[in-house]
């Protein structure tokens, strides 16, 4: 098993790491958009990479996108023609693709990850950062931000004992490559 290349929300000039998702279903599928991605490393079994950001308007947009097509033609996104490129996610590239996204929902989004706490092994849990924040969208317009980076520091001291624990068993195994908000902050 392999961690897992993480999607990013960028705010600013700073590119945080998607963590969790309260709706993964409904957040971002990017078979949607008409791709059929093949796992492309064993460091992206999703077969892409998506760049999220808000714009001037607060409307959460899919700004970037690393991913193939599998055996079929590249598909123009949005208006925007990819680049052909190498990456661990895919051999193309959408850059500036700004598609407004209509999810409603929670995301954690993390910065400063606790390099002790790194495993090998799908994607890193919220709980293993420093800036941990929780973005709210109604209909991909985004509504507030929730400092949580206390809350995950109380739990890291708490919850580490369990951690070490279950890391071998096969829930663990399944949760770390499970993105959704239950798996990785309710839990």
């Amino acid at each position: 098993m392999t961690a897992q290349v993480k999607d990013i929300m960028r705010i600013g000039d700073i590119n945080y790491t998607i963590s969790a998702i309260e709706k993964p279903n409904y957040f971002f599928n990017v078979f949607d958009l008409g791709f059929s991605p093949k796992k492309f490393s064993t460091a992206c079994y999703r077969g892409f990479k998506a760049i999220f950001a808000i714009d001037v308007n607060n409307q959460l947009i899919l700004k970037d996108l690393y991913t193939n097509n599998g055996d079929k033609e590249p598909i123009v996104l949005n208006g925007i023609q990819p680049e052909n490129i190498r990456h661990s996610a895919g051999d193309l590239f959408y850059k500036d693709v700004n598609l407004p996204l209509h999810y409603t929902g929670s995301i954690l989004i993390t910065d400063g990850f606790i390099q002790k706490y790194y495993r090998h092994m799908g994607f890193q849990s919220p709980l293993y950062y420093n800036t941990v924040v929780k973005y709210v969208f109604d209909q991909g317009i985004f509504m507030e931000s929730i400092d949580l980076s206390e809350e995950a520091k109380k739990r890291r001291e708490t919850d580490h004992s369990t951690y070490i624990k279950q890391r071998d068993s096969q829930n663990w195994i399944e949760k770390c490559f499970d993105i959704s908000m239950k798996n990785k902050w309710d839990d």
